[in-house]
C-alpha cells in the first residue's frame, strides 16, 4: 500500500513538472538558412509543497519532497531563413522521498520535435519586429510510464504557439572586420556597426492538445530583457497555463515568475534570445518560482544553459 501511494505521488508530481517546467525556446526570431543553434540545458526542480484544487498551498503529506534533475540537448537548424526545425531530448532523474519511501527513476524522457515558421520580420533603423508560429509534437517512446514513473506520462501531445517579439538596440560603435575578396584579390578591412546595448520583449500564446489527462491547456508567456552592460543581459519573465476541462480531466493551472542572466562569452549577440546565426557562445543562469496554481506543485527551479550559434 505504501509503495502504491508513493508511485501515485511520483506520477502525480511529474504531471506538475510536465506542466510547469517545460524549457522555453527563444521567441519569434529564427536561425538563418544553413545555420545551427545548439544548447545544453540543466535544471533542478524542487517541490515540497502543493497547490490543491482550490489554489491553496500546503505542505506535502508525511514530509514528502520531489526533485527532478533534467539534462537536455536542444538543436535548432535553419532550413530557410524563415523556417526552422527544432529537436530536444532530455535525460531526467526523478526522485520522490517521504518518511516511508525513497523512489528514484532515471532515463530519457519525452522527446520533442518542433518546427517554427516566421511570417513577419520588419527591420527599421535600430528596431526589429518578428512574428512566428511554432508547432510541437511530443514523442513518449523512450520509456514505459508504468515501469519508470516520473519520466513522462506516456501520451502524445500536440501544441501550436504564436509568438511576437520586438527588439531595440542602443549605443552604436564601429569595429573593423577583415573581409575576404574573390580570387587573388587581397582581403580588405571594412568598418561595421555594432551595438553595446539591446532591449527586447517577447509575448507567446498557444494551445496544447492531449489525448489523456491532464486536460488540454492554453500556455502564455511574457518576457522582457535588457543589457545593463555590453556582454550581459538580464531577463524577467512571467508564464502561466490555463487548463480547459471538457469532461472530467485533471486541471493543472499554474503561474510562475523567473529571472535569468545571459553572459556573452565569445562573439557578438545573445543567441539564447536572438537567433541571428552569427558565431557566438553564451552562458545563462536563472531561477523561477511557481507562485500560484491548482493541483500543481508549489515549487522552484534553478537552471543553466550553455549555447553555441554558428
Amino acid at each position: 500500500m505504501l509503495m502504491r501511494r508513493a508511485l501515485h505521488a511520483l506520477v502525480s508530481t511529474f504531471f506538475v513538472v510536465l506542466v510547469c517546467a517545460q524549457p522555453a525556446w527563444a521567441g519569434a526570431w529564427t536561425v538563418p538558412h544553413n545555420h545551427w543553434y545548439v544548447e545544453y540545458f540543466y535544471r533542478v526542480y524542487q517541490a515540497k509543497k502543493d497547490f490543491n484544487h482550490k489554489g491553496n498551498s500546503g505542505r506535502k503529506p508525511t514530509t514528502a519532497s520531489f526533485r527532478d534533475i533534467r539534462n537536455e540537448l536542444k538543436l535548432e537548424y535553419g532550413i530557410t531563413d524563415w523556417w526552422n526545425l527544432l529537436l530536444s531530448a532530455p535525460y531526467q532523474s526523478a526522485h520522490y522521498r517521504d518518511d516511508n519511501t525513497d523512489l528514484l527513476n532515471s532515463g530519457v524522457g519525452d522527446i520533442y520535435v518542433r518546427t517554427k515558421l516566421r511570417f513577419l520580420n520588419l527591420q527599421k533603423d535600430e528596431r526589429s519586429l518578428a512574428s512566428a508560429a511554432q508547432f510541437s509534437w511530443k514523442i513518449p517512446s523512450a520509456y514505459d510510464p508504468h515501469v519508470s514513473p516520473g519520466l513522462g506520462d506516456g501520451q502524445v501531445d500536440f501544441e501550436s504557439r504564436l509568438m511576437l517579439s520586438a527588439s531595440q538596440v542602443f549605443e552604436p560603435y564601429e569595429v573593423r572586420v577583415p573581409v575576404k575578396a574573390a580570387g587573388d584579390t587581397p582581403a580588405r578591412v571594412e568598418a561595421q556597426t555594432r551595438y553595446s546595448k539591446v532591449a527586447f520583449v517577447n509575448v507567446e500564446g498557444g494551445f496544447t492538445a492531449r489525448n489523456e489527462d491532464p486536460a488540454n491547456e492554453f500556455p502564455m508567456v511574457f518576457e522582457a530583457g535588457f543589457t545593463p552592460i555590453k556582454r550581459m543581459m538580464l531577463v524577467s519573465s512571467v508564464e502561466s497555463t490555463v487548463s480547459v476541462n471538457s469532461t472530467n480531466e485533471d486541471i493543472e493551472n499554474f503561474a510562475k515568475w523567473g529571472l535569468r542572466a545571459i553572459v556573452n562569452l565569445w562573439g557578438d549577440g545573445f543567441a539564447t534570445i536572438f537567433r541571428t546565426g552569427e558565431p557566438t557562445v553564451n552562458m545563462e543562469l536563472g531561477y523561477s518560482d511557481v507562485f500560484a496554481g491548482r493541483n500543481t506543485g508549489d515549487a522552484f527551479e534553478v537552471f543553466g544553459k550553455l549555447s553555441v550559434s554558428f
